[in-house]
This record gives structure tokens, sequence and C-alpha cells, in this order.
């Protein structure tokens, strides 16, 4: 019997002759991680390639590894830089405590300095 398309399939035997038969749907199985992300495999991120190069021209972007035209980004330094640009949202670092947002509804913003170099 031929399985599904949507299912993976695997027969196991043992010493014994027994077989076991384990039959997943392709969604119980995690996605494979790649270890670079580049403009051909960033829309596992959610991004486009033209998103992907435009965040790369970034002055604090993570380092690039170019081989032509590709360019490759570890996954690690990706996901911190993609993180660290969630954490600042308007050019103002969100606050642990929440502070920002109460004073964002009151009406207020408050104002960081710009890091020394």
């Amino acid at each position: 019997m031929k399985p599904a398309a949507n299912v993976h399939d695997a027969v196991m035997s043992a010493p014994d002759g027994l077989e076991l038969r384990v039959v997943l749907p392709t969604g119980a199985l995690p996605a494979a991680r790649p270890d670079y992300y580049s403009q051909r495999n960033c829309h596992l991120l959610g991004i486009t390639g033209r998103q992907f190069l435009e965040l790369l021209r970034r002055p604090d972007a993570p380092p690039v590894a170019p081989i032509g035209k590709l360019r490759l980004v570890r996954r690690e330094a990706l996901l911190a830089f993609i993180d660290r640009m969630a954490r600042h949202r308007d050019g103002i670092e969100r606050s642990v405590d929440g502070a920002d947002e109460v004073l964002r509804e009151i009406g207020c913003a408050s104002v960081r300095r710009a890091r020394s170099r």
C-alpha cells in the first residue's frame, strides 16, 4: 500500500521478525533549520529576498559572507539581529518593566540618549 503524499511512512524491523510501521503527518515533524540564511531561503523567516538584502545594508547588520551574488548570514547572528530590531521600535528601546508603554498611553514618550561609540 502506498502512503498518502502528506505523511511520512517508515517501517522498522526487529531481530525477532516483528515489524513496526510508523506513519506521521508531515506537519508533525519539525522543519529543518538551515545553518545559514540567504536571499534564497529567507522565506523561511517570513521575509522576501528583497527585504533580506535591505536588512543587510543596515550599519548594524550581522556579518555577511558573499559568494557571488549570494549573501550568507549565520542563523544565530541573523536571529539575534532581528531580535535586537524587534526591541528597538521607532528608534526607542522598549523598557523591560513596560514604562514606555504606560507613557505612550498617557500621551508621553520616553527620551533616550544616543549611545556614544
